[in-house]
């Protein structure tokens, strides 16, 4: 007996149907527009293409298909492997009246031809392409095909009659242009994939014969991307980042002119682009691909041809500022010094191969002509990390609120948010009027350089928490930062740049006082040095309970008194046992030293033990720092850590000196006062949750606060 369906006996309706969506290949779609498949030869063929710009060769790719030819032969008969040809319907029936003409194959007119095209036995030879009709047809798709095929022909030294492909010839002027990208776009696993950069500068292509067609809301942009761009098969592409760049002006601006050049595509990566694009520091970012852009398009005009990327790293390791024995030694290794290169002269193999010898000869002038000219190591930049460009964007996040008390507001999904060097202009018009605009640039580009520099003394753990701690009500809990060196002269290249126009209520002092006269406060990196040897360990690193941050916090809270106490003894023993035998300069670096880690030591201290201390840590972990009025929340950025190891700058805001009595009891735990801890630990586990032990020894007791407390 049929069951009854539990829907209608609910009332419920059913669910509609869904319709299947079908979908025809490129190679349907375009076929009314292909006239014929016949044997073509590939010296007729031209890789540049009518819209748009083809890749360069990838010659690890074209090797591994020369590879496959040797050891498999070659597909070029096969209907998956032919090439994608275009060119003129004209051109197409003039080799059709040609073949007719000599009786050899017979073909009335374009379009009659269907037994032909999906034959598989024989196919229409149009190998008297160039006599017959002279001009060259464009190919579409399988370029590195090509050149693996005219490189294995050379190998085998086959003759003149090989030099033929079977192709699929398009009609140039009928196929609609989504069409004409769609077929040279290499999505399958098989044949080379397009790069980041290629599949961008189709999209730019795509928009620039329709401006409304990647417009809307961001799932729209998305679905049509993954339409147009035949993306769906890609396994993680990155899609929600390639629309979040589309739409954002700026960088969509400069992307496609950056990918106009070899050396832009190649070094394109949405995911890196897209969080460099989130830091609102896009001039820092740009000044570096302008130059870039401006020398190659100078290479371009002059010598017609383009840089790829593996010359400009060599062109990129000239020091900024080249003589002529930088240049020479480059581009002529084995020429004397003293003598003068010319175009016969013996050139390097892996350098500028694709340029012939007068014109590899004429750049080497050009070089030779500007010493200044920069070559911009466009790879080191791309390679900042994440985390380097989050510190950047922070530091001028907190510069922006010092000179403007009032900065811009911002919403986290905005695409296009504003410069934060926008805020420092209004500061900077009192000082440089009309110029302030460009003085801004250089301002930031002058603090980024900075914070680059030295992003191993900001994330330091023993300060990294100021980051995350904006300016606010309590200006003396702000400034005390400038005590350490780095913030100090963070805010110095401010004053120097902009002169006395801070404007926050707490930065105010810093127009009247020098920072000179900031009293520097000591630090030591002996213990984080410690604490990231220990987690480098196998033993450690493979725990994952010994690499989490509670855990290296609490490892940063145990070292650091026992290591401060341990280096001033250390000091102390030395300098009255060598102090006769050393030199005085010894004595004196020795003693300062010693100086530096007492006074350490010496703001670990407590408040009077009578005094009852807060609980816990005195302040709840949880509490919200400050947010940055121009980054929006804390969650927006993050802390930034120099290691993951290492201990979190949160616990490092929220510290409690110890007593000196503790630090010296901390420092003499016995084995037998561990031995009791654990005894009771274990006495505790078997014991009612209400039970409190009265046994715990003294020196325990003292130690144990210090261990779980927070880190200093």
């Amino acid at each position: 007996m049929k069951r009854k369906n539990s829907n209608n006996l609910t009332g419920a309706r059913k669910k509609p149907r869904v319709h299947l969506n079908e979908a025809d290949s490129v190679y349907d779609q375009a076929k009314p527009y292909r006239l014929v498949t016949a044997k073509f030869p590939i010296d007729a063929l031209t890789p540049e293409w009518s819209i748009g710009t083809n890749r360069p060769i990838n010659e690890p790719h074209k090797r591994r298909l020369l590879q496959i030819f040797k050891e498999s032969g070659v597909l070029r008969r096969d209907a998956e492997h032919r090439l994608q040809v275009a060119c003129t319907k004209a051109q197409v029936q003039q080799m059709l009246n040609y073949l007719e003409q000599e009786g050899s194959q017979t073909q009335s007119a374009v379009g009659v031809s269907q037994s032909a095209r999906q034959a598989d036995v024989e196919f229409l030879s149009f190998e008297n392409w160039s006599s017959v009709v002279g001009g060259k047809a464009e190919l579409m798709a399988g370029n590195h095909r090509v050149e693996a095929l005219k490189e294995y022909l050379r190998y085998s030294q086959s003759s003149e009659a090989e030099r033929w492909w079977v192709c699929d010839i398009y009609d140039r002027d009928e196929l609609p242009s989504h069409l004409h990208i769609k077929l040279r776009a290499n999505r399958e696993d098989t044949i080379l994939p397009d790069n980041h950069g290629q599949i961008w500068t189709e999209l730019a292509t795509f928009s620039s014969n329709d401006e409304e067609l990647f417009q809307g809301s961001n799932k729209e942009i998305e679905n049509k991307m993954l339409k147009y761009l035949g993306l769906s098969g890609r396994v993680k592409f990155p899609v929600r980042r390639l629309v979040t760049l589309w739409k954002n002006k700026n960088w969509n601006l400069m992307i496609t002119r950056w990918c106009q050049f070899p050396i832009g595509q190649a070094t394109f990566n949405i995911s890196t682009f897209e969080w460099m694009a989130s830091r609102r520091i896009d001039d820092f970012w740009f000044a570096a691909f302008d130059q870039v852009i401006e020398v190659v398009s100078q290479i371009r005009s002059q010598f017609s041809f383009d840089v790829q990327l593996t010359d400009w790293k060599k062109l990129a390791g000239l020091p900024q500022t080249h003589s002529r024995e930088d240049v020479q030694g480059l581009f002529f290794p084995d020429v004397e010094s003293n003598d003068e290169p010319c175009p016969s002269s013996t050139r390097p193999r892996d350098f500028l191969s694709n340029i012939s010898d007068d014109i590899y000869h004429s750049l080497y002038q050009f070089i030779l002509s500007e010493p200044t000219r920069r070559f911009v190591d466009i790879q080191a930049l791309l390679r900042t990390t994440k985390q380097d460009g989050k510190l950047m964007s922070i530091a001028m996040s907190h510069v922006s609120q010092w000179m403007n008390h009032s900065p811009t507001k911002v919403g986290d999904r905005d695409n296009n948010k504003p410069a934060l060097r926008n805020d420092l202009i209004p500061a900077l018009e009192k000082k440089y009027g009309e110029d302030a605009e460009r003085k801004s640039i250089a301002l930031q580009e002058q603090l980024l350089r900075y914070v680059q520099n030295n992003t191993k003394e900001f994330t330091n753990t023993t300060i990294d928490h100021y980051l995350q701690e904006y300016p606010g009500e309590h200006s003396n809990d702000y400034i005390k930062r400038f005590e350490h060196v780095v913030w100090r002269d963070l805010l110095s290249i401010v004053l120097d740049f902009a002169g006395p126009n801070l404007q926050h209520e707490c930065m105010l002092r810093f127009n009247a006082e020098d920072t000179r006269d900031i009293n520097s406060k000591p630090s030591s990196t002996i213990t984080q040095a410690t604490c990231d040897l220990i987690c480098s360990i196998p033993e450690v690193a493979k725990n994952p309970a010994l690499q989490s941050t509670i855990a290296a916090d609490k490892l940063y809270a145990i070292m650091q008194p026992i290591i401060l106490r341990w280096a001033v003894e250390q000091c102390d023993e030395a300098l009255e046992r060598c102090r006769k035998v050393w030199k005085p300069s010894m004595v004196t670096l020795v003693d300062a030293e010693r100086k530096k880690f007492e006074t350490l030591l010496e703001d670990l201290r407590l408040p009077d033990p009578s005094v009852s201390p807060p609980a816990a840590s005195g302040i709840d972990v949880n509490e919200p720092r400050r947010s940055s009025r121009t980054h929006g929340s804390v969650e927006e950025h993050g802390p930034v850590k120099s290691n993951m190891c290492g201990p979190t700058s949160r616990s490092n805001s929220r510290t409690q000196p110890q007593t000196a009595q503790q630090l010296h009891d901390l420092a003499e735990v016995t084995t037998g006062t561990l031995k009791e801890r654990r005894k009771l630990h274990r006495t505790k586990q078997r014991a009612p949750q209400n039970t409190q032990p009265h046994n715990l020894p003294e020196s325990s007791k003292q130690t144990r606060h210090v261990i779980t407390g927070p880190r200093h």
